[in-house]
């Protein structure tokens, strides 16, 4: 998946794996 900037819970999300990160 693409990067995103923000994920629906607005938590910051790692660009290689596009899962938010705490």
């Amino acid at each position: 998946a693409a990067p995103t900037t923000k994920d629906i819970a607005g938590l910051e999300n790692d660009p290689t794996t596009n899962v938010a990160r705490p």
